[in-house]
Order: structure tokens, then C-alpha cells, then sequence
């Protein structure tokens, strides 16, 4: 956590899991080893640590805990692992979707919604954004931390008249729905 603190390209989100942390780990840890702890994470070397965290072996069971396989979801995405964050949601969707409360479905929309920005379907991709606004009973946060950047994104490679109809299609979709048609896709992807 000390590294991350550090980091240069640490953003709104980053801080916010930060900020949720550190009074369990305080509790946990104590004041003191809290500081030192941080002090040592602070003087690590990035390019280190994630070198050993790709060399670590992917366990063979995916976390199906929501809140822990999205996550785990995103930071495979954010390091380019675009084929393990979606066997991530994969499992994730399958194993949670008749019980996901609404923000666990629209966190799993934006996993999945990045997944179809980074196959080239900008389209797709902006209709699962359009059903996370219409899903997330506090999109406000999660358009902050999650859903601005992937608007960000599409609006380069979208005109805004396409990604607002996009949007608002999107908006107009069943979360359940949603969830099965791209679990089918990925089956059918990686069919021989």
C-alpha cells in the first residue's frame, strides 16, 4: 500500500481503496507497524513487484466473492491481462448472478464493458456503460472512479452523437440478460 501511495499515476480511485484500508490495517497492525509497513512499501520497486506478481502462478480457482473477483478483475485489466480478467468475470458472472445486489451487477457491467472497449467494440462497450448508469443506484461514485475513465476512452474512439445512442440503447438493456449473452459470446469465442 506504501507503493501505491507513492505512485505517480495513483488516482481518485486508488486513494479511495487507500483511505478504506488503512483503519483496518491500523487496527490490525497498530499505529506503528502501520508506518513502517508503509515506509517499506513506499521504497518498493514497481517494475519489481509486479514482475513477481506475473511470475506468481494464476491459482486454479478464480474468486467468485464479488467484491474480490472484480477487483481482481480490473487490475488484470489495467496490466493488460485482457483473457484472464475475463475468465475472472466469467466466474464471477456465473457463480453470482441470481444473487449480485445492484452495485456488484453494475461494477461486473464496467468489467465487462472495459473488456469490449479492449476487443474493438466500442459500440458494445458504450451500451454496458449506458446499463451501469441504469443499473447503479449510486452511479454518482462509481462514474468518479470507474465509469469516467471508460467514457473517456470511448469518446476517442466513438463521435458523441454515436456514444450518447449508445448510451442510451444501453440504458434500455437487462442486467441478467447482458450477463448471459456475454458469457455465450466468450463460449463461443473460445470454441474451437
Amino acid at each position: 500500500m506504501g507503493l501505491a501511495q507513492q505512485h505517480p499515476a495513483k488516482d481518485n480511485n486508488a486513494q479511495q481503496i487507500v483511505d478504506a484500508l488503512l483503519p483496518r490495517l491500523r487496527a490490525d497492525l497498530g499505529t506503528a507497524a502501520l508506518a513502517a509497513a508503509l515506509q517499506q512499501g513506499a521504497a518498493l520497486d514497481l517494475d519489481m513487484v509486479v514482475a513477481e506478481l506475473l511470475a506468481e502462478p494464476i491459482p486454479s480457482e478464480t474468486p467468485t466473492d464479488d467484491v474480490a473477483a472484480l477487483e481482481v478483475a480490473h487490475v488484470r485489466l489495467d496490466v493488460g491481462d485482457v483473457k484472464q480478467a475475463r475468465a475472472t468475470l466469467r466466474a464471477s458472472l456465473t457463480a453470482n448472478r441470481q444473487t449480485a445486489q445492484p452495485e456488484q451487477q453494475a461494477e461486473a457491467l464496467v468489467v465487462a464493458a472495459r473488456l469490449k472497449l479492449a476487443a474493438g467494440d466500442a459500440t458494445g462497450s458504450a451500451h454496458l456503460a449506458g446499463l451501469v448508469e441504469a443499473v447503479s443506484e449510486n452511479a454518482a461514485a462509481m462514474a468518479t472512479s470507474r465509469l469516467a475513465p471508460l467514457i473517456t476512452a470511448l469518446k476517442a474512439q466513438m463521435s458523441d452523437a454515436d456514444l450518447q445512442a449508445a448510451i442510451a440503447e444501453g440504458k434500455t438493456l437487462d442486467p441478467s440478460t447482458a450477463s448471459a449473452q456475454m458469457i455465450a459470446e466468450w463460449d463461443d469465442a473460445a470454441a474451437p
